[in-house]
């Protein structure tokens, strides 16, 4: 079961790198011309709901419509249409996914929407190959030019315990996604829920990013939960930080 809890948003005006204050950029239309976000990543990763938080804050930064498609096809609970009524709430247009006996049919008119500049789309892709293969038929459109590809993380999850298990699966969903991995930027989120420290958030950035380094691959953003105090080590982070509220949240 699951709760709606805060009002979502993304990036309020954290973001840090190398020491010093900096805005991701991704969220001004002045300094950035993309217009698709995919949203990719194993089950449980957290990418549904940095995706709402996402979709929110384009929503109130850009003059755009944002458009936010729900291509999740790979699990009954925790999905971004069970946050429908929110997200329209604050201004984000909800493509509708229709249903054939409880399986979820792809969104129409994916093609049109990723080709038209006017306006911007947010994609939540499922968290398995199964649900990358769903977007990766509509990878011919993604460019550099305007799409941005996150990838997300989490190093406490149980198929985070190592750096190859982390590899082969991002590996695995990319080649589904059929996306060029030039262009995926990786999102660390070092999330336990309600119970997340200061230094479980320390200790999870530092992890995955020694694992990463030693692969030749980066972070690109640290994720957080509003109300972790980063205070005591954010000169430590070397990559931006980006802050979100929760939508989701277990009953214990």
């Amino acid at each position: 079961m699951f709760v709606k809890k805060k009002k979502s948003s993304i990036c309020q005006k954290v973001a840090q790198f190398k020491g010093e204050l900096d805005y991701m950029g991704i969220y001004d239309d002045k300094i950035n011309n993309k217009h698709n976000y995919v949203i990719l990543g194993e089950s449980g990763s957290g990418k549904t709901e940095i995706a709402l938080n996402l979709a929110i804050e384009l929503s109130s930064l850009s003059k755009k419509d944002v458009y936010f498609f729900d291509m999740d096809q790979t699990k009954g609970l925790f999905r971004a249409r069970d946050y429908k009524d929110e997200l329209i709430k604050n201004g984000v247009k909800f493509v509708d996914t229709f249903e054939f006996m409880d399986s979820p049919i792809i969104p129409t008119g994916i093609s049109g929407a990723l080709n038209n500049k006017e306006i911007i789309c947010v994609f939540d892709v499922g968290g398995n190959a199964v649900g990358a293969r769903m977007i990766g038929q509509f990878s011919k459109y993604f460019t550099i030019e305007n799409t941005d590809i996150f990838y997300v993380i989490n190093p406490f999850r149980p198929f985070s315990e190592d750096i190859k298990n982390i590899n082969t699966t991002m590996e695995y969903i990319l080649s589904m996604a059929n996306v060029n991995q030039e262009m995926v930027k990786i999102l660390c989120n070092p999330c336990m829920g309600d119970d997340t420290s200061e230094k479980n958030v320390l200790d999870g950035y530092t992890w995955l990013r020694e694992k990463l380094t030693e692969t030749g691959k980066q972070i690109y953003a640290l994720i957080i939960s509003n109300g972790v105090n980063i205070d005591d080590f954010i000169k430590e982070v070397k990559c931006i930080i980006a802050s979100i509220n929760i939508h989701i949240e277990y009953i214990r």
